[in-house]
């Protein structure tokens, strides 16, 4: 009886350990199918035929192939394309994608574009999926021109380790067809209102859907081939020129034509107006002319001191007494002012001089302007 035990013992023993190898077996198998390079990325389309001139879209695409485990979690893009034929005019990341990790870089003279994206807080893709949205502009014709990943683009799985998957990569083909037909639109223009015064010199510019080389004229309905105003920044889609010469309490406008690389021209203004404010008219009041004495009475043998302050600078002043009432003026004595003009005068009253109240005034011999009349008495 104890032999048949240790037996069953033996058996139960070497089913755990077969049936925990079997596990494992599936396991590696199941993580080794994960990290299977056989990933593809390609465009949809695959092929595209589009006009000169139109804008169209090549969305990028991820198969995880056998790697559907633990799914793929981290993609970078990285494309070449015919800078002559096509421009790139954005990258935008699929909904499948969390987080633009690494943004969107666009260089349309080298013809290459990149984007990484990575899917925290969302589900690893596990099946075909939308990658990025690639934006071109055809620009010129050009069959089967090729849009191609190049071997830096990749997928990595979730196995904490960034594997890359990716096995295949295919590009796309665009043919563009036709010719461009359609001139510029213009929008964008500035400046545009009333400016502050005294503007002497302001930049005037607008963009342009396509590239174009633009004029403009002070005049409006003037055809594009006879204006004679080229902006000095031009040629691509922005547009600017610097105009001098402004005044304020002036309206100016400005009729701006432009024609793209196929020849076509606007045949209608696009205007660009302001004006500038007209400059404040604010005289300053000029101070008024004004007197003082030391005393306003004074007695026989006292001195006297007479001022005054704000007359023409380093020049002189008149100044004319008279008792009053009905008494003459006497003789104008004439004073010298300072570099602030100002003027001071003194005199000791003589024991001889009448009684009574003294009116005096001064005349700016420069302005010939008389202030008002103060008074003194002599007591």
């Amino acid at each position: 009886m104890n032999n048949f035990r240790k037996k069953i013992k033996t058996f139960a023993l070497l089913f755990l350990v077969i049936f925990t190898l079997a596990l494992s077996a599936i396991w590696n198998a199941q993580i080794s199918r994960a990290a299977t390079a056989d990933a593809t990325l390609f465009f949809n389309p695959a092929s595209t035929s589009v006009a000169v001139g139109s804008d169209f879209n090549l969305v990028a695409r991820v198969d995880p192939g056998s790697n559907t485990v633990q799914g793929i979690n981290v993609v970078e893009l990285h494309i070449t394309f015919n800078p002559a034929v096509l421009q790139l005019s954005s990258i935008t990341k699929s909904s499948a994608f969390g987080t633009v990790f690494q943004a969107a870089a666009i260089d349309n003279n080298a013809g290459t574009g990149s984007i990484v994206l990575m899917t925290p807080a969302q589900p690893d893709i596990t099946a075909t999926a939308d990658i990025a949205t690639f934006a071109f502009h055809a620009q010129a014709a050009g069959t089967n021109s090729p849009v191609v990943f190049t071997v830096a683009s990749n997928a990595a799985v979730n196995d904490g380790n960034g594997t890359m998957v990716v096995g295949t990569r295919t590009g796309a083909t665009v043919t563009a067809t036709g010719s461009d037909t359609t001139p510029p639109d213009r929008s964008n223009g500035s400046p545009a209102g009333q400016l502050s015064s005294g503007t002497k010199s302001k930049t005037i510019s607008l963009t342009t859907n396509e590239d174009a080389t633009c004029k403009y004229s002070t005049s409006a309905g003037i055809d594009y081939s006879s204006m004679t105003s080229d902006f000095t920044t031009t040629g691509s889609m922005s547009h600017s020129v610097n105009i001098s010469g402004l005044s304020s309490s002036h309206s100016y406008n400005y009729y701006v034509r432009c024609q793209d690389g196929f020849s076509n021209p606007n045949t209608d203004d696009y205007a660009i107006s302001f004006s500038i404010k007209k400059k404040s008219s604010s005289k300053s009041t000029p101070a008024k002319r004004k007197l003082s004495v030391s005393k306003k009475t004074v007695h026989r043998g006292e001195v006297i001191v007479q001022s005054g302050k704000r007359f023409s600078k380093n020049n002189y002043v008149l100044l004319y007494f008279q008792r009053s009432p009905g008494g003459i003026y006497y003789a104008p004595l004439k004073v010298r002012t300072s570099s602030s003009g100002t003027f001071s005068t003194s005199y000791k009253v003589s024991w001889y001089k009448p009684l009574g109240t003294y009116k005096w005034y001064a005349i700016d011999v420069k302005s010939g302007k008389k202030s008002k009349t103060g008074s003194y008495k002599i007591e």
